[in-house]
């Protein structure tokens, strides 16, 4: 939070429009977040919402722009609240994506024969998944919420030098309603 409001604040700087444009992509980023903690579930699309924002917010400090590639071919089903993010942001952040020429995240999903396969993968560094540390919520966390709310456990498949696949399979009849208290 402190790193994109340093960011905004030399945005307005040197061109008060990219500033403004900064503040209002914080503001939905924001609000996703309050929103999220009354809502177990939320539409895939909304959470795509989310991580289109929160990319662009991460633009906006870096030199390169992150080349994110959505391959979407099924949206209509929930998932667990900003449960997807945590996922974007380890493959930034350690995947180091953007220090390759043509590193990339890619988000896809589709359904085949009512199986629903959501993935995020990335050509970054990769890791060993065994030793993620105890202290990371953020991947503990959203593998947690999968399994509580939809009743898979997220595959995890990496090794140092290879990249990262997260592979997250649901059968569609297992979908509940998104929560009817849920803001959009």
């Amino acid at each position: 939070m402190f790193n994109v409001l340093s960011s905004i604040k030399s945005l307005y700087h040197v061109h008060p429009d990219s500033g403004d444009y900064a503040i209002d992509l914080f503001s939905k980023h924001l609000r996703a977040q309050i929103e999220a903690t009354g809502a177990d579930l939320i539409p895939f699309e909304k959470e795509l919402d989310n991580i289109r924002v929160f990319t662009d917010l991460e633009n906006i400090r870096r030199e390169k722009d992150l080349n994110i590639i959505f391959n979407i071919e099924y949206s209509d089903f929930s998932i667990p609240a900003l449960s997807l993010q945590p996922f974007i942001e380890n493959a930034i952040k350690y995947g180091r994506t953007s220090e390759k020429e043509d590193g990339y995240i890619s988000i896809s999903s589709c359904c085949e024969d009512g199986e629903i396969l959501l993935e995020i993968a990335d050509n970054g560094a990769g890791f060993d998944p065994e030793s993620i540390p105890q202290s990371s919520y953020g991947i503990r966390n959203s593998v947690e919420r999968f399994r509580l709310l939809k009743g898979v456990t997220p595959q995890i498949i990496s090794s140092p030098g290879n990249g990262t696949v997260i592979k997250i399979r649901f059968y569609e009849a297992s979908l509940k309603k998104p929560d009817e208290n849920y803001n959009s």
